[in-house]
């Protein structure tokens, strides 16, 4: 029992002369401050619009307008989302915020940047646990105090949190790493009555807002783990003293698990086909790479971020520079087992950021179209590297000389405020469509999905010409690919030239690269429109009727389907479809959306009596 009070004592011990003493704040000053110019730097999110998937998901199909969408969206999710892909959490938060902001983005801006503040303010929590659960291991007592207001302003200002925070489609990632950090926070603070309670509602939600929830209990288990061999604990009175803990994970991932099995029919699925990585050799490069890629956004992201970061799948093994990746990734890997080995804590925190990154690994292959990573997923783990950056540099700093202490503390003033130029400069790249993938291309020039994207921008942006050169150079380099062709069909619908749209849609569903189902349920409405104006009522119903069974959130397509069966004067159903199409529409758009409708039905009504034979004297 000496050893375990040793390990948690506070180690608020006095402060040495050598100290700086501006750093010697009341921590919750310190952590308001931290919070304020978080605040200041992300304030621009506010102003940026729907970007990327924001816009299919919220603009062109606002399948989360209605309460019906929702209820299919819960009910049945494989009709909006991949096979795997069960967020219920997220998307009843999302639906309450569109319908609140009538679906201007402000809100829902304002709310990520909330979630991002608190999950802060969380890592700032978990710091003063930390110091206190293994106070003889942080060092004396200013250290202690350092180490929290430190990795918070670490999390806080890192330049790779633009995207999670920027971009509304990466809720997912803010929300599960708020419940996963403040189930830390529960978990490893006072036992109470109401403590296991707390812990299972905490993961039960983060389970519900994204599958990486999983890593929560073994992240328990590392924390207890470490615990067990510094204070030399034997296994059955710590488990006996964890028991709560546990129990309570099990019941709220059993929740979960249900929840799961009634809106999926199942609990995870093969269906949501993994990319090809080769052999054993380059899975395993392409592991070392992803980790390596990782590290480095975690350490240095100064000059890496962007939302793309494309590479050759499979890796080729000839090239020396997967090698050198992967055994600097080991090498950092090693170093954290050699840290928890020899008590240090920050090689815990090295193992915890290891562990939440599981998932993205590339274990198991992600389909992230030809990107090794993503930075939204480093919304949790990098929670545990900033404390396991602020640990040892906050005790060299307390253990060195005046001067040496000011040297330490003025490179991490310069790293922070590096961090905030690099977001004040980020978060508006995200404000439009065009601003973002001009951006993306000029980081990745032969990215594929960044030069098409690039493309849909200037096509929403009604430059036809730059549109049409970037999609035809995309189908030179990659014959017969559904995406240009798709960005094709819609310039030549909105140009009116029929026949050459249903050409392109019409090879687009055809495309030897196989069309996803959201592109194949957007070629069937246009198909139907251009039908529409050609005159071909029957075959555009048919088309459209089929479009909205395998996607109801088409709202385009309801309101052609209503305009079509008022042509082929079945009343009824066109009165019983327009008020589903409005229903998926916010009020104050809804004038405008129905002059547009008044538009397509002359349009349509136009092209019926040119299609339709005069009757002869």
């Amino acid at each position: 029992m000496a050893n375990r009070a040793s390990l948690s004592g506070s180690g608020y011990a006095g402060c040495r002369a050598t100290d700086v003493k501006l750093l010697r704040l009341h921590p919750v000053i310190a952590l308001c401050l931290i919070l304020a110019g978080v605040s200041a730097c992300y304030w621009g999110v506010l102003e940026n619009g729907y970007v990327w998937d924001d816009r299919i998901s919220f603009l062109d199909y606002p399948q989360l307008m209605s309460f019906e969408g929702l209820k299919n969206a819960l009910l049945n999710p494989s009709l909006f989302f991949p096979a795997n892909y069960y967020r219920p959490l997220t998307t009843i938060q999302l639906f309450m915020e569109l319908r609140i902001a009538e679906r201007e983005p402000w809100l829902l801006h304002a709310v990520s940047l909330l979630i991002h503040l608190a999950n802060t303010a969380l890592v700032f929590l978990l710091g003063r646990r930390l110091v206190v659960r293994f106070g003889a291991l942080t060092g004396d007592g200013e250290t202690s105090r350092t180490v929290p207001w430190f990795a918070a302003a670490i999390y806080g200002f890192h330049p790779a949190l633009t995207e999670s925070v920027s971009w509304i489609a990466a809720r997912s990632d803010l929300t599960v790493s708020f419940f996963v950090l403040a189930s830390l926070v529960v978990g490893m603070g006072r036992a109470t009555r109401l403590r296991p309670v707390a812990l299972a509602l905490l993961f039960f939600c983060a389970g519900l807002s994204k599958e990486s929830a999983i890593v929560l209990p073994f992240l328990f288990v590392f924390i207890d783990a470490f615990e067990m061999r510094q204070a030399h604990l034997p296994l059955k009175g710590l488990l006996r003293d964890r028991t709560p803990v546990y129990g309570a994970l099990l019941l709220g991932g059993v929740g979960v698990i249900a929840v799961r099995y009634l809106g999926l029919g199942y609990v995870m699925t093969s269906a949501d086909n993994p990319i090809a990585s080769g052999s054993a050799i380059q899975h395993a490069l392409l592991v070392g790479q992803a980790l390596f890629a990782y590290l480095r956004a975690a350490l240095v992201p100064f000059d890496t971020i962007n939302p793309f970061h494309t590479i050759a799948i499979p890796v080729v093994i000839a090239q020396p520079w997967p090698w050198i990746q992967s055994v600097a990734a080991m090498c950092a890997l090693a170093g954290f087992v050699f840290a928890w080995r020899r008590g240090a804590l920050w090689g815990l925190m090295g193992a915890l950021y290891v562990t939440a990154l599981l998932p993205v690994l590339q274990i198991i292959p992600l389909p992230l179209s030809g990107n090794l990573y993503h930075e939204r997923y480093l919304t949790l783990p990098l929670a545990f590297m900033a404390l396991g950056v602020a640990l040892p540099v906050a005790r060299a700093a307390a253990r060195a000389s005046f001067k040496g202490s000011v040297f330490v503390w003025t490179g991490v003033a310069c790293w922070i405020v590096l961090a905030m130029a690099n977001v004040l400069i980020t978060v508006p790249l995200w404000r439009t469509d065009f601003t973002l993938w001009s951006w993306v291309v000029q980081r990745n020039p032969e990215s594929f999905i960044a030069r098409h994207n690039l493309a849909g921008a200037y096509l929403s942006a009604g430059e036809y010409e730059k549109a049409s050169e970037l999609n035809r150079d995309l189908l030179r380099r990659h014959p017969g690919h559904y995406l240009p062709l798709m960005n094709l069909g819609i310039q030549a619908i909105r140009e009116n030239r029929l026949d050459e749209a249903i050409a392109y849609m019409e090879q687009a569903i055809q495309s030897p690269y196989g069309i996803e189902k959201s592109y194949y349920v957007l070629a069937l409405g246009n198909l139907g429109y251009a039908e529409a104006g050609r005159g071909n009522l029957d075959l555009a119903e048919m088309l459209l009727t089929e479009a909205i069974r395998i996607g109801p959130w088409m709202v385009d397509a309801v309101s052609d389907l209503s305009l079509v069966q008022r042509l082929k004067g079945n009343a009824a159903a066109a009165d019983a479809t327009w008020a589903r199409a409005l229903s998926y529409v916010p009020p104050k758009e809804r004038s405008a959306f129905a002059a547009k409708a008044e538009r397509r039905l002359k349009f349509f009504t136009d092209a019926l009596r040119r299609a339709t034979p005069s009757p002869k004297n």
